[in-house]
Protein backbone atom coordinates (compact mmCIF):
# COMPACT_ATOMS: atom_id res chain seq x y z
CA UNK A 1 0.00 0.00 0.00
CA UNK A 2 1.45 3.58 -0.86
CA UNK A 3 1.21 6.62 1.23
CA UNK A 4 -1.20 8.18 -0.97
CA UNK A 5 -3.56 5.33 -0.50
CA UNK A 6 -3.53 6.00 3.18
CA UNK A 7 -4.01 9.55 2.95
CA UNK A 8 -6.53 9.36 0.47
CA UNK A 9 -8.69 7.89 2.82
CA UNK A 10 -7.79 10.05 5.95
CA UNK A 11 -8.30 12.65 3.38
CA UNK A 12 -12.25 11.62 3.24
CA UNK A 13 -12.67 10.90 6.77
CA UNK A 14 -11.21 14.34 7.54
CA UNK A 15 -13.98 15.86 4.73
CA UNK A 16 -16.66 14.05 6.28
CA UNK A 17 -16.42 14.83 9.94
CA UNK A 18 -15.92 18.41 8.75
CA UNK A 19 -18.98 18.40 6.61
CA UNK A 20 -20.79 16.30 9.71
CA UNK A 21 -19.77 19.77 11.97
CA UNK A 22 -20.63 22.22 9.56
CA UNK A 23 -24.40 20.32 9.23
CA UNK A 24 -24.87 20.59 13.25
CA UNK A 25 -23.54 24.23 13.52
CA UNK A 26 -26.00 25.17 10.50
CA UNK A 27 -29.00 22.93 12.62
CA UNK A 28 -28.28 24.62 15.99
CA UNK A 29 -27.91 28.62 14.73
CA UNK A 30 -31.58 27.44 13.06
CA UNK A 31 -32.95 25.91 15.83
CA UNK A 32 -35.26 28.67 18.04
CA UNK A 33 -33.26 29.42 21.53
CA UNK A 34 -34.05 27.24 24.11
CA UNK A 35 -34.94 28.54 27.50
CA UNK A 36 -33.42 26.73 30.83
CA UNK A 37 -36.15 27.87 32.88
CA UNK A 38 -39.45 25.48 33.51
CA UNK A 39 -42.53 26.25 33.26
CA UNK A 40 -42.86 27.52 36.98
CA UNK A 41 -40.05 30.18 36.64
CA UNK A 42 -41.35 31.52 33.05
CA UNK A 43 -44.42 32.72 34.89
CA UNK A 44 -45.37 36.19 36.31
CA UNK A 45 -45.65 36.05 40.08
CA UNK A 46 -47.14 37.86 43.00
CA UNK A 47 -46.01 38.32 46.54
CA UNK A 48 -47.87 37.46 49.74
CA UNK A 49 -47.84 38.94 53.02
CA UNK A 50 -49.74 36.69 56.20
CA UNK A 51 -52.05 39.40 58.04
CA UNK A 52 -49.31 39.77 60.92
CA UNK A 53 -46.72 40.70 58.35
CA UNK A 54 -44.73 37.56 59.54
CA UNK A 55 -43.90 36.21 56.60
CA UNK A 56 -44.12 36.54 52.63
CA UNK A 57 -43.49 34.17 49.55
CA UNK A 58 -44.28 34.51 45.83
CA UNK A 59 -46.62 32.44 44.49
CA UNK A 60 -47.86 32.27 39.94
CA UNK A 61 -49.70 35.02 39.61
CA UNK A 62 -52.53 32.86 38.27
CA UNK A 63 -52.88 30.89 41.38
CA UNK A 64 -55.80 32.10 43.75
CA UNK A 65 -55.00 32.65 47.32
CA UNK A 66 -58.01 32.87 50.17
CA UNK A 67 -56.86 34.08 53.69
CA UNK A 68 -58.11 30.95 56.22
CA UNK A 69 -57.03 33.24 59.37
CA UNK A 70 -54.91 35.75 60.69
CA UNK A 71 -51.71 33.60 59.55
CA UNK A 72 -52.84 31.01 56.86
CA UNK A 73 -53.62 30.78 53.39
CA UNK A 74 -54.44 28.36 50.40
CA UNK A 75 -54.01 28.91 47.08
CA UNK A 76 -55.57 27.08 44.56
CA UNK A 77 -53.91 26.41 40.99
CA UNK A 78 -56.30 27.41 38.05
CA UNK A 79 -59.14 24.96 37.15
CA UNK A 80 -58.97 23.57 40.88
CA UNK A 81 -62.57 22.04 41.81
CA UNK A 82 -62.60 20.50 45.52
CA UNK A 83 -66.41 19.59 47.18
CA UNK A 84 -67.47 20.23 50.33
CA UNK A 85 -67.01 17.63 52.94
CA UNK A 86 -69.15 17.71 56.15
CA UNK A 87 -66.63 17.58 58.29
CA UNK A 88 -65.69 21.43 57.73
CA UNK A 89 -62.99 20.23 54.90
CA UNK A 90 -63.04 19.40 51.25
CA UNK A 91 -62.00 16.88 48.76
CA UNK A 92 -59.81 17.97 45.95
CA UNK A 93 -61.45 16.67 42.27
CA UNK A 94 -59.38 18.00 40.34
CA UNK A 95 -56.09 20.44 40.26
CA UNK A 96 -54.30 21.27 43.26
CA UNK A 97 -53.56 23.80 46.44
CA UNK A 98 -51.05 24.66 48.39
CA UNK A 99 -51.71 26.18 52.21
CA UNK A 100 -49.11 27.96 53.85
CA UNK A 101 -50.45 27.22 57.78
CA UNK A 102 -49.12 28.03 61.13
CA UNK A 103 -50.03 27.21 64.62
CA UNK A 104 -48.51 26.94 68.32
CA UNK A 105 -46.31 24.12 68.71
CA UNK A 106 -46.55 23.72 72.03
CA UNK A 107 -44.53 20.35 73.16
CA UNK A 108 -43.73 19.58 70.12
CA UNK A 109 -41.46 22.56 68.73
CA UNK A 110 -38.75 20.92 66.99
CA UNK A 111 -37.98 18.86 63.70
CA UNK A 112 -37.50 15.71 65.57
CA UNK A 113 -40.69 16.34 67.88
CA UNK A 114 -41.98 16.21 64.48
CA UNK A 115 -40.32 12.89 63.04
CA UNK A 116 -41.59 11.30 66.39
CA UNK A 117 -44.86 12.04 66.02
CA UNK A 118 -47.61 9.92 63.44
CA UNK A 119 -44.82 10.95 61.07
CA UNK A 120 -42.66 8.47 62.83
CA UNK A 121 -42.59 5.67 59.63
CA UNK A 122 -42.97 8.56 56.48
CA UNK A 123 -39.94 8.84 53.97
CA UNK A 124 -38.59 12.54 54.55
CA UNK A 125 -36.07 14.75 53.70
CA UNK A 126 -34.95 18.60 54.00
CA UNK A 127 -35.03 21.31 52.65
CA UNK A 128 -33.27 25.10 53.26
CA UNK A 129 -35.45 28.19 53.63
CA UNK A 130 -34.30 31.73 52.19
CA UNK A 131 -33.20 32.63 55.31
CA UNK A 132 -31.30 29.65 56.39
CA UNK A 133 -34.15 27.44 58.34
CA UNK A 134 -34.59 23.70 58.05
CA UNK A 135 -37.40 22.34 57.58
CA UNK A 136 -38.90 18.63 57.23
CA UNK A 137 -40.13 17.61 53.65
CA UNK A 138 -42.07 14.55 53.43
CA UNK A 139 -45.23 13.22 51.72
CA UNK A 140 -48.28 11.84 53.51
CA UNK A 141 -52.00 11.81 52.78
CA UNK A 142 -54.80 9.98 51.89
CA UNK A 143 -54.09 7.83 48.53
CA UNK A 144 -56.87 9.81 46.71
CA UNK A 145 -54.98 13.14 47.58
CA UNK A 146 -51.40 12.84 48.18
CA UNK A 147 -49.64 15.69 50.21
CA UNK A 148 -46.61 16.96 50.58
CA UNK A 149 -45.57 18.80 53.78
CA UNK A 150 -42.43 21.25 54.24
CA UNK A 151 -42.45 22.28 57.57
CA UNK A 152 -40.43 24.31 60.67
CA UNK A 153 -40.71 26.11 63.58
CA UNK A 154 -40.04 29.68 64.50
CA UNK A 155 -40.58 31.80 67.32
CA UNK A 156 -42.94 29.40 68.80
CA UNK A 157 -44.84 28.17 65.49
CA UNK A 158 -45.09 25.57 63.59
CA UNK A 159 -45.35 26.76 60.02
CA UNK A 160 -46.42 23.98 57.32
CA UNK A 161 -46.60 24.41 53.33
CA UNK A 162 -48.47 21.49 52.10
CA UNK A 163 -48.90 20.81 48.41
CA UNK A 164 -52.24 18.64 47.89
CA UNK A 165 -53.45 17.32 44.57
CA UNK A 166 -56.24 15.27 43.31
CA UNK A 167 -53.77 12.40 42.57
CA UNK A 168 -49.95 11.39 41.40
CA UNK A 169 -50.67 12.99 37.69
CA UNK A 170 -51.89 16.25 38.99
CA UNK A 171 -49.16 16.75 40.93
CA UNK A 172 -46.21 17.19 38.26
CA UNK A 173 -47.19 20.17 36.50
CA UNK A 174 -47.68 22.37 39.43
CA UNK A 175 -45.08 20.67 41.81
CA UNK A 176 -42.20 22.82 40.51
CA UNK A 177 -44.31 25.99 41.17
CA UNK A 178 -45.16 24.93 44.79
CA UNK A 179 -41.06 24.40 45.29
CA UNK A 180 -40.30 28.12 43.80
CA UNK A 181 -43.39 28.63 46.28
CA UNK A 182 -40.93 27.46 49.28
CA UNK A 183 -37.82 28.37 48.26
CA UNK A 184 -39.30 32.05 48.03
CA UNK A 185 -40.58 31.93 51.42
CA UNK A 186 -39.09 33.97 53.88
CA UNK A 187 -39.84 35.68 57.67
CA UNK A 188 -40.82 39.29 57.31
CA UNK A 189 -39.36 40.54 60.94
Amino acid sequence: MSKNQGFGVVGVILIAVTLVLIGLIAWKLMMPPSSDKTPSQVKSTKKYEDGSKTYSFEYPSDWTPTPTGTDNVELKVPGTVTTELPIGSYQINKGAIVGVYSSSCNDACSLEDTYEGIYKNVDRGTVTLKDGTVAARFTFGYESEPATHTVFYKNGLRYSITFTSEGEEASSPFFPAYTDLVNSFKFIN
